[in-house]
Protein backbone atom coordinates (compact mmCIF):
# COMPACT_ATOMS: atom_id res chain seq x y z
CA UNK A 1 0.00 0.00 0.00
CA UNK A 2 1.18 3.78 -1.24
CA UNK A 3 2.10 6.23 1.60
CA UNK A 4 1.60 9.96 0.50
CA UNK A 5 2.37 12.96 2.55
CA UNK A 6 1.58 16.38 1.35
CA UNK A 7 2.09 17.92 4.74
CA UNK A 8 6.21 18.92 3.23
CA UNK A 9 5.38 20.25 -0.19
CA UNK A 10 6.91 23.71 -0.58
CA UNK A 11 4.21 26.51 -2.21
CA UNK A 12 7.14 27.35 -4.16
CA UNK A 13 10.72 28.37 -4.77
CA UNK A 14 12.20 31.99 -5.17
CA UNK A 15 12.25 33.19 -9.11
CA UNK A 16 9.68 29.66 -9.53
CA UNK A 17 6.51 30.99 -12.11
CA UNK A 18 3.76 30.74 -10.71
CA UNK A 19 1.29 30.68 -13.35
CA UNK A 20 2.40 29.85 -16.81
CA UNK A 21 0.19 31.16 -19.39
CA UNK A 22 0.58 34.77 -18.27
CA UNK A 23 4.37 34.31 -18.59
CA UNK A 24 6.46 36.16 -20.69
CA UNK A 25 10.37 35.38 -20.57
CA UNK A 26 13.73 36.80 -22.58
CA UNK A 27 17.05 35.09 -22.56
CA UNK A 28 20.17 37.59 -21.06
CA UNK A 29 23.38 36.79 -20.27
CA UNK A 30 25.13 37.03 -16.75
CA UNK A 31 27.61 40.20 -17.42
CA UNK A 32 29.13 39.71 -13.88
CA UNK A 33 31.64 37.34 -12.23
CA UNK A 34 29.45 36.27 -9.62
CA UNK A 35 26.63 33.97 -9.76
CA UNK A 36 23.10 35.45 -10.00
CA UNK A 37 20.32 33.94 -7.66
CA UNK A 38 16.84 33.15 -8.46
CA UNK A 39 14.29 35.47 -7.98
CA UNK A 40 16.40 38.39 -7.61
CA UNK A 41 15.59 41.70 -9.40
CA UNK A 42 18.31 41.89 -12.54
CA UNK A 43 19.38 45.01 -14.34
CA UNK A 44 21.21 45.90 -17.55
CA UNK A 45 25.09 44.91 -16.76
CA UNK A 46 27.77 45.96 -19.64
CA UNK A 47 29.48 44.16 -22.13
CA UNK A 48 27.93 41.44 -24.53
CA UNK A 49 27.14 37.99 -25.67
CA UNK A 50 25.76 38.45 -29.35
CA UNK A 51 22.33 39.32 -29.50
CA UNK A 52 21.73 38.46 -25.41
CA UNK A 53 20.95 41.67 -23.09
CA UNK A 54 23.91 41.50 -20.47
CA UNK A 55 22.17 41.33 -17.05
CA UNK A 56 23.70 42.27 -13.35
CA UNK A 57 22.66 42.32 -10.01
CA UNK A 58 21.37 45.74 -9.06
CA UNK A 59 24.86 47.33 -7.19
CA UNK A 60 23.15 51.16 -7.31
CA UNK A 61 20.93 53.12 -6.97
CA UNK A 62 19.12 54.42 -10.28
CA UNK A 63 19.87 51.27 -12.51
CA UNK A 64 17.51 50.16 -15.38
CA UNK A 65 15.27 47.31 -14.62
CA UNK A 66 15.30 44.42 -17.15
CA UNK A 67 13.22 41.78 -15.37
CA UNK A 68 13.45 38.89 -12.09
CA UNK A 69 16.32 35.77 -12.86
CA UNK A 70 13.59 33.42 -13.39
CA UNK A 71 14.00 29.60 -11.78
CA UNK A 72 14.58 26.54 -14.01
CA UNK A 73 13.86 22.97 -13.39
CA UNK A 74 17.36 22.09 -15.69
CA UNK A 75 19.97 23.78 -13.55
CA UNK A 76 22.44 22.25 -11.67
CA UNK A 77 23.37 22.55 -8.25
CA UNK A 78 26.79 22.65 -8.40
CA UNK A 79 30.10 24.86 -6.69
CA UNK A 80 29.04 26.80 -10.01
CA UNK A 81 25.77 27.75 -8.86
CA UNK A 82 25.50 28.17 -5.17
CA UNK A 83 26.86 31.47 -3.97
CA UNK A 84 28.63 32.19 -0.34
CA UNK A 85 24.72 32.70 0.93
CA UNK A 86 24.13 28.93 -0.49
CA UNK A 87 21.14 30.62 -2.93
CA UNK A 88 21.31 28.50 -6.24
CA UNK A 89 21.28 30.49 -9.27
CA UNK A 90 22.90 31.48 -13.18
CA UNK A 91 26.97 30.79 -13.25
CA UNK A 92 29.02 33.88 -14.21
CA UNK A 93 29.55 34.57 -18.02
CA UNK A 94 26.73 32.20 -19.08
CA UNK A 95 23.33 32.94 -20.65
CA UNK A 96 20.03 33.63 -18.17
CA UNK A 97 16.10 33.22 -18.19
CA UNK A 98 14.44 36.50 -16.61
CA UNK A 99 10.61 36.87 -16.13
CA UNK A 100 9.92 40.01 -17.90
CA UNK A 101 6.26 40.15 -17.37
CA UNK A 102 3.94 37.49 -15.33
CA UNK A 103 3.41 36.12 -11.76
CA UNK A 104 6.20 34.54 -9.45
CA UNK A 105 7.39 33.77 -6.27
CA UNK A 106 9.90 36.65 -4.37
CA UNK A 107 11.18 36.72 -0.87
CA UNK A 108 10.44 39.38 0.72
CA UNK A 109 12.75 40.71 3.77
CA UNK A 110 9.60 41.83 6.00
CA UNK A 111 6.14 41.91 6.43
CA UNK A 112 4.17 43.08 3.02
CA UNK A 113 0.75 44.01 1.87
CA UNK A 114 -0.76 43.99 -1.80
CA UNK A 115 -1.21 47.94 -1.61
CA UNK A 116 2.53 48.63 -0.83
CA UNK A 117 5.24 49.92 -3.59
CA UNK A 118 7.58 47.43 -4.00
CA UNK A 119 11.12 47.95 -3.54
CA UNK A 120 14.53 45.82 -4.27
CA UNK A 121 17.45 46.00 -2.84
CA UNK A 122 20.62 47.18 -4.21
CA UNK A 123 22.85 47.56 -1.44
CA UNK A 124 23.22 45.91 2.20
CA UNK A 125 23.28 47.20 5.57
CA UNK A 126 26.14 46.44 7.15
CA UNK A 127 25.72 43.25 8.03
CA UNK A 128 23.47 40.73 6.48
CA UNK A 129 20.44 40.50 8.00
CA UNK A 130 18.61 37.06 8.05
CA UNK A 131 16.48 37.73 4.87
CA UNK A 132 18.36 40.53 3.50
CA UNK A 133 20.01 40.11 0.02
CA UNK A 134 20.44 41.75 -2.88
CA UNK A 135 17.82 41.83 -5.63
CA UNK A 136 15.12 41.25 -2.93
CA UNK A 137 12.30 42.97 -2.10
CA UNK A 138 10.76 45.40 0.61
CA UNK A 139 8.32 47.88 0.91
CA UNK A 140 10.18 51.03 1.95
CA UNK A 141 13.74 52.33 0.30
CA UNK A 142 15.80 51.24 3.91
CA UNK A 143 17.48 54.38 4.34
CA UNK A 144 18.48 54.78 0.08
CA UNK A 145 19.72 51.28 0.17
CA UNK A 146 16.90 50.13 -2.19
CA UNK A 147 15.10 51.70 -5.50
CA UNK A 148 11.47 51.45 -6.37
CA UNK A 149 10.40 48.99 -8.92
CA UNK A 150 7.04 50.53 -11.03
CA UNK A 151 6.61 47.34 -12.71
CA UNK A 152 6.69 45.26 -9.64
CA UNK A 153 3.19 44.13 -7.57
CA UNK A 154 3.11 42.12 -4.34
CA UNK A 155 -0.13 40.10 -4.72
CA UNK A 156 -0.93 38.94 -1.17
CA UNK A 157 -0.03 40.08 2.45
CA UNK A 158 2.94 37.85 3.58
CA UNK A 159 6.42 37.82 5.12
CA UNK A 160 9.05 37.93 5.80
CA UNK A 161 9.93 34.74 3.19
CA UNK A 162 7.91 33.95 0.03
CA UNK A 163 5.12 35.86 -1.84
CA UNK A 164 3.16 36.03 -4.85
CA UNK A 165 4.09 38.77 -6.86
CA UNK A 166 3.94 40.29 -10.42
CA UNK A 167 6.03 41.74 -13.23
CA UNK A 168 3.70 44.25 -15.39
CA UNK A 169 4.52 44.57 -18.64
CA UNK A 170 6.63 47.82 -19.66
Amino acid sequence: MGITNYGDLARGYEGQVARMEDWVARTGYNSTSAIIPFGRTVVRGTGSSGTDVALALPSATGQQFMGISTKTDVWEKNEKTVDANGDLGYEPKRPMGYTVEGLFYGYVEEAVLPTDTVYFRHTLNGSLGAHERIGRYRNDADTAKCDAAPRLKFLEAAGPGLVLMQVIKG
